[in-house]
């Protein structure tokens, strides 16, 4: 497979680097109050290869017979056209920063079969109370609270653990400031099939910056950017005349 990382504002670097210590591994991540640090183990004979930078620009992931680690080696077939991607792009300052799948699907309301807190998840209308998530309407149990019956659905974006196409590896995390609660961005190692498209929302000062973007693999290339980069409306000029 191809490796890249994809990190900052959305810039792609075509090799991932591997760390020595304590043992040959992938950072995903990073250590300290409020982070997570993963490491995600590279083959020790493999590692034996890297040069002095320890950049890995091939590679293969397997299951070890012996202990079930997942572990990255050295590229055992050139015929894999998925992507090894480090997905490393920050958040704004003081934000956050989300990675979904590129279209919103419909979703089970999250309140199905429990009681809310009228004040913060209904909406009134008619005398009548709807859940605001799905807009399914609720029975009141008294002034502050309503029951959800086992209903209701809401178009959301789903998780990256629930896209067709991506295979979550390793997950970490990054913090800003001392105690990490300033704001953050998680960080995943992932493996994309062709064809994936899969989308970053990001939240806090971006100065400029695009608030949401979206990491295309093709099979041959991997491409970051807005929709409208990725897909530019220049190509179609058969229309109606305006």
């Amino acid at each position: 497979m191809k490796v890249y990382k994809v990190y900052g504002d959305g810039e792609v670097s075509t090799k991932i680097c591997a760390e020595k210590e304590p043992y040959p591994h992938i950072p995903i991540g990073e250590s300290g109050r409020g982070r997570k640090l993963t490491l995600f183990p590279v083959g020790a004979r493999f590692a034996e290869t890297l040069g002095d930078d320890r950049s890995i620009e091939r590679a293969s992931v397997i299951k070890t017979k012996q202990k079930g680690t997942l572990l990255l080696v050295e590229e055992r077939t050139s015929e894999d056209r998925r992507a090894l991607v480090h997905l490393a792009i920050e958040a704004g300052f003081r934000g956050g920063a989300s990675w979904t799948g590129a279209e919103k699907v419909e979703t089970p309301c999250l309140h199905r079969k429990s009681e809310i807190n009228s004040v913060y998840f209904d909406k009134k209308e008619g005398g009548k109370r709807f859940c605001r998530t799905c807009g399914t309407e609720v029975k009141p149990i008294g002034f502050f609270n309503s029951a959800h019956p086992d209903e209701g659905t809401y178009m959301t974006y789903p998780s990256l653990e629930n896209i067709e196409g991506v295979t979550v590896l390793a997950e970490g995390y990054c913090a800003q400031g001392d105690a990490g609660r300033m704001g953050g961005h998680p960080e995943y190692l992932v493996i994309l099939e062709p064809g994936t498209l899969i989308r970053v929302k990001r939240t806090g000062r971006l100065y400029g910056a695009a608030s949401e973007l979206f990491v295309r693999w093709d099979g041959e290339s991997l491409s970051v950017g807005t929709l409208d980069v990725l897909f530019p409306p220049v190509h179609e000029e058969e229309g109606e005349l305006i």
